[in-house]
Formats: structure tokens, C-alpha cells, sequence
């Protein structure tokens, strides 16, 4: 019967160190406390900031600790904004897209073939030239000769 009363005592005294890190570990709903080696870590549910609360002579206070994610938030931010800056000062200095001419009724379209004849001028003004190479090719032929007949 002695064992209950010692085994009862060893297991209060056990159980109190538990207790008390449950009781900072509770949440009120929008905070929620954690220990830490200089006092206590408070996150605010609701925003996220972690500060670290800690016993002061004047009392309790807690510090914001510094969040690197608000940081990169913000640089975030300012890269978006200076991208979007430079796109609207490229868009502005490119010049317009000249509109694409639409075609007569009696052009082509761009994937239709369509074969224009010569006309009879086209066909005597290329005889014409044929007929002046014709002639300067056959002078060229006689001169040669008649200057290889002196040699």
C-alpha cells in the first residue's frame, strides 16, 4: 500500500512538466504560442508574422522577428511592375503592323496560281531584241574571222 501514494506523487510530479508546455502550446483562436529559449514564439494566424515575446522589466513585450518571405513578396512585386512598365514602353516605341492589302477581285488570292500570257507587244518587243543579239553576235563572228584572215 505504500508503493500507491509514492507511484501517485511520481506521476503529478511527472505530468506537470507536460502540462505546462500544453498550456503554451494552446492557440486563442488567432494566435498560437510555441516556447523558445528566450521567452516565447507567437504566430498570428491570420498574417502569418512570427514575433518572439519575452519578459522585460516593464513587463511583457514581443519583437516582430524579420520574415524573408515578406521581403521576397515585395521584390516580387517590383520585378512585376518594372516588366510590365518595359512591355508597355516596347509595345509603344514598336511601330504598327502595316494592314494586309486585300486583293482585287480580279488578283489572284496568295495560295491561287494564276498565269498571265504575254501580249503581242511583249512578244514583238522581245523579238525585236532577240533579232538586234542575233545580228551583233554574227557581226562579232565575221570581225573575228576577217582579223584572223589577216594574221
Amino acid at each position: 500500500m505504500r508503493c500507491v501514494p509514492v507511484l501517485t506523487a511520481a506521476v503529478v510530479l511527472l505530468a506537470a512538466p507536460a502540462f505546462s508546455q500544453d498550456a503554451l502550446h494552446e492557440s486563442d483562436g488567432r494566435y498560437a504560442f510555441r516556447s523558445a529559449d528566450n521567452g516565447v514564439l507567437r504566430l498570428d494566424g491570420r498574417t502569418g508574422q512570427v514575433s518572439l515575446c519575452s519578459r522585460q522589466e516593464t513587463g511583457w513585450s514581443c519583437q516582430a522577428m524579420p520574415d524573408d518571405r515578406v521581403a521576397y513578396e515585395r521584390e516580387i512585386t517590383r520585378l512585376q511592375d518594372e516588366n510590365a512598365a518595359l512591355r508597355k514602353s516596347l509595345a509603344e516605341a514598336r511601330p504598327a503592323a502595316p494592314k494586309a492589302a486585300e486583293p482585287k477581285a480580279n488578283e489572284p488570292k496568295q495560295n491561287e496560281l494564276r498565269l498571265r500570257l504575254p501580249s503581242q507587244d511583249d512578244i514583238d518587243r522581245m523579238m525585236n531584241y532577240v533579232e538586234k543579239m542575233w545580228r551583233r553576235m554574227i557581226e562579232i563572228i565575221g570581225n573575228a574571222q576577217h582579223d584572223h584572215e589577216k594574221i
